[in-house]
C-alpha cells in the first residue's frame, strides 16, 4: 500500500521538499542515514514533532522503537542554492 499522499501532506506541512533514507551495515550494527531537503530544517523538525497526522505518529513510534542512539556528525561539504530555486534570468 502506497502512502505517498500522506507523505506529501506531511512534507507540505513541514516545508520539506525531498527525503531519502539509507541503512548502512557496519561492524557495530546497522546505521540509519536520513537526508532531508527543507526550506528550514529547524522549522521542519519542530513541525514534525508536533504533527497530529497519523503517518507522523507512526513514524515517531517506529524510530523510538528501533533507534538506540543518535550520531552527531558535521558535513565535510555543504553548498545550496537559495530557496526558492530559480533558473537563469
Amino acid at each position: 500500500m502506497s502512502r505517498r499522499k500522506e507523505v506529501l501532506e506531511t512534507f507540505a506541512a513541514e516545508g520539506v521538499r525531498h527525503e531519502q533514507a539509507f541503512v548502512i551495515a557496519s561492524d557495530t550494527g546497522p546505521l540509519l542515514v536520513c537526508v532531508v531537503e527543507a526550506e528550514n530544517h529547524d522549522a521542519a523538525a519542530a513541525a514534525c514533532k508536533k504533527s497530529a497526522l497519523a503517518i507522523d505518529g507512526e513514524h515517531r513510534a517506529v524510530l523510538n522503537e528501533c533507534l538506540c542512539e543518535r550520531v552527531q556528525v558535521e558535513p565535510l561539504f555543504e553548498c545550496a542554492l537559495p530557496m526558492p530555486l530559480r533558473g537563469p534570468a
